[in-house]
């Protein structure tokens, strides 16, 4: 867990947050070398600190299942931009600061906890938790962090409804937030994985509540 944020930012976070958390810039974490960057689970990146918003992608580059958490503002950044970068966790500074802190602190004592112990087998799909595969009759897809913990919590309760928020808080440790939009997105694109390699449509979007997998 690394921040790249504004010295106004950091200078808020030092209380919770020693030195050795923060990244100088963008090109610290790009100088890493790989084995250094594929350490790093979650870094915590402040929008107007980038001179270039696409490097984003060069992150992600660098480590494919590192999670950006997005400290942006909607002012200029709008929503929808930023879920079409590789943005895990999108925050608008236009919310309140302290319930964002306190959610990075929560994580901060989550962090090495991973409730996906095993590899998991249901119905003829299994989840291999080392290489992120998920293989049906021969045939294998490999999936994101995102898609593949979603997938995990929705496959545990098989033809149960799961809520959004419960969805939120075990693939993100997301608990402290209600906003669903990124759920809706990774929801999305797992149902379009599903369909395209194994040609099932087996999530059900459950008004007002949450989503079902039927498999």
């Amino acid at each position: 867990m690394k921040f790249i944020v504004s010295k106004q930012v950091q200078k808020s976070l030092e209380k919770d947050f020693p030195e050795e958390y923060f990244f100088e810039g963008a090109q610290s974490f790009l100088n890493l070398n790989k084995a250094k960057a594929m350490t790093l689970s979650y870094l915590i990146i402040e929008d107007n600190i980038l001179e270039n918003i696409n490097i984003l992608n060069s992150m992600q580059d660098k480590n494919p299942h590192l999670k950006i958490i997005l400290y942006y503002d909607p002012i200029y950044l709008k929503l929808d931009k930023v879920l079409n970068l590789p943005v895990s966790l999108p925050f608008a500074k236009n919310n309140d600061f302290e319930k964002f802190l306190d959610f990075l602190i929560v994580l901060k004592r989550r962090i090495q906890r991973n409730p996906i112990k095993k590899n998991f087998y249901q119905s003829g799909f299994f989840l291999d938790i080392e290489q992120k595969l998920l293989t049906k009759d021969l045939k294998q897809v490999r999936l994101s962090e995102i898609e593949f913990k979603l997938l995990h919590s929705l496959m545990l309760r098989n033809g149960r409804v799961v809520s959004k928020q419960t969805l939120l808080d075990e693939v993100w440790n997301y608990h402290l937030f209600t906003n669903t939009k990124t759920l809706e997105v990774h929801i999305s694109r797992l149902r379009k994985i599903l369909k395209k390699n194994f040609n099932v449509t087996p999530i059900q979007t459950i008004y007002k509540t949450g989503y079902m997998l039927e498999i």
